[in-house]
């Protein structure tokens, strides 16, 4: 920001710079991500390490929560949760526990039988928290405690077959 000023020095207003950083900032969250990707799977000792770790990478920097479902073939559900917010952390772990997702309606099919690819859900209603909480008051007030706005919902594929979903929550 800077005066301008006309001729005989009499102020006119001011005049500003202004530099967009938008892409600046993506590609410096990209390379944040990516970095603390591979530093991740260099350090994976175990499955369920490596499980937690990798929602805990993109939280505050990309969503507010993440949650993880994977089921390999012949195992049962794993699930990692992170969260801004650790209480709601230890909640939301205990609702999964409560009331699992059901993956194969969260994962269907196409008219091809392959899964469904990657949806960003823009705004996340009431109405679909309700659809979730299936009547259970208790976990209608976790959905609302909870507050997402807008999700996005990656399902993980292995040989072309469904094996899990990261949902990435923004509140």
């Amino acid at each position: 920001v800077y005066p301008v000023t006309g001729e005989s020095g009499q102020p006119l207003g001011v005049g500003t710079v202004i530099v967009d950083i938008t892409e600046r900032k993506r590609a410096e969250m990209a390379t944040s991500l990516i970095g603390r990707s591979f530093e991740l799977l260099a350090n994976a000792t175990d499955v369920e390490r490596a499980l937690e770790d990798a929602v805990e990478v993109v939280i505050p920097l990309f969503a507010d929560s993440c949650h993880l479902y994977y089921r390999p073939e012949g195992h049962a559900e794993r699930v990692a949760i992170a969260h801004v917010d650790p209480d709601l952390r230890a909640r939301l772990y205990d609702a999964n526990e409560r009331w699992p997702l059901d993956l194969d309606a969260a994962l269907p099919a196409g008219s091809d039988g392959q899964p469904y690819g990657t949806r960003l859900i823009e705004v996340v209603t009431p109405e679909m928290g309700a659809i979730l909480a299936q009547a259970d008051p208790e976990h209608q007030a976790l959905i609302e405690a909870h507050g997402v706005t807008s999700a996005i919902l990656v399902p993980l594929q292995a040989r072309g077959a469904p094996i899990g979903l990261v949902v990435f929550n923004y509140t």
